[in-house]
């Protein structure tokens, strides 16, 4: 996903790529939902920096939208399950602080949600999300990219790469630099894998059902059940820091099938486990800019369980910094993590 937006914002800036990709089945993308929610966490915090991201974010997609002549941008209100009293009164407070004033407000008598899932103590209604089809988003983009000459499917061969001050050389490709947006899979590369990536797996379910959902409503009960399509849900959330490997496990499935049975009231089929990786950063922060060694080398990486909202936002501070020169905000440079590069 990362890379697929910042391929795209430096074409749009007119500059020439060339995209190497292995269409690495355990992406993070491939098991994701797309969502952009605006306030997560059990304290209901604003994600980061979500002012600025939104606008950029939608802007990004409809654009894409417009240049692939498909639909991926979704415009949602999400209705989380407040499951106690002490949960309804924290969401309270925050519908009542104006700076959550745009994104908080009360959801029981806004959605009809509560007659297809057990009902709980009371409804947050978070406003301005949004849902991505990233999935169909990036296998569009890899299409225009091939039809433009413009896309190598293979897996990257370090020992191929020549750098130098003011070049990289791989193979027959010749670039006044390399940018590396690989996912977790950056903790295999020889030039950044000092920086501090913390992999983390999640699961999910797609759903087939004949309930109408309407889609522009989310619902975050004991999972998040995402409309996808006329008949599917996406199911998920959660993801594990420690686990023996990409592939879905029988434990998710038997511990979430169990959980969908205990909530949900209509009747539905699990058509799809999905697994995937995300390329989380110890600090939450994704980690884009310049190696401290090699001028030719770029990072592009570390979106997380954000990347769909993150990653336009990024894609254009990193552009910016590469074609005028401009400073990447601390928050999100690589430099921060110079430290531990020896």
């Amino acid at each position: 996903m990362a890379g697929t937006i910042l391929a795209n914002t430096l074409l749009n800036a007119g500059k020439s790529i060339k995209v190497i990709d292995n269409n690495h089945n355990s992406a993070a993308t491939k098991a994701a939902a797309g969502l952009i929610n605006p306030i997560t966490g059990r304290y209901f915090a604003k994600s980061w920096n979500i002012e600025n991201l939104l606008p950029i974010a939608e802007d990004c997609y409809r654009d894409l939208e417009k240049q692939l002549q498909a639909q991926y941008y979704t415009s949602v209100n999400i209705y989380r399950a407040l499951f106690t009293i002490e949960d309804a009164n924290n969401w309270s407070l925050r519908v009542q602080d104006e700076r959550y004033e745009q994104f908080a407000s009360n959801g029981e008598e806004k959605c009809n949600l509560y007659k297809l899932t057990n009902p709980t103590e009371s409804l947050a209604l978070i406003q301005r999300g949004a849902r991505v089809a990233i999935s169909k988003l990036i296998q569009d983009y890899k299409q225009f990219l091939t039809q433009k000459n413009q896309l190598l499917s293979e897996t990257f061969d370090f020992s191929k790469l020549q750098i130098s001050t003011d070049q990289v050389i791989y193979k027959s490709v010749q670039a006044k630099g390399i940018i590396f947006s690989e996912g977790y899979r950056l903790t295999e590369n020889p030039y950044f894998n000092y920086l501090p990536i913390a992999p983390a797996k999640g699961e999910s379910f797609v759903l087939s059902t004949k309930c109408k959902w309407d889609k522009s409503k989310v619902l975050k009960h004991q999972q998040y059940l995402v409309p996808i399509s006329e008949n599917q849900l996406w199911s998920g959330g959660g993801f594990k820091w420690k686990f023996e490997d990409e592939a879905p496990t029988q434990d998710y499935f038997d511990k979430q099938s169990e959980a969908l049975r205990n909530f949900v009231k209509f009747d539905y089929e699990i058509a799809n486990h999905l697994a995937g990786v995300r390329p989380c950063m110890k600090d939450r922060k994704p980690v884009i800019g310049q190696h401290p060694k090699y001028n030719t080398l770029f990072v592009f990486n570390g979106m997380g369980t954000k990347g769909t909202s993150l990653a336009p936002w990024c894609a254009k501070q990193f552009v910016d910094f590469l074609l005028y020169n401009k400073t990447i905000s601390p928050e999100v440079n690589c430099e921060r993590f110079a430290k531990y590069f020896d």
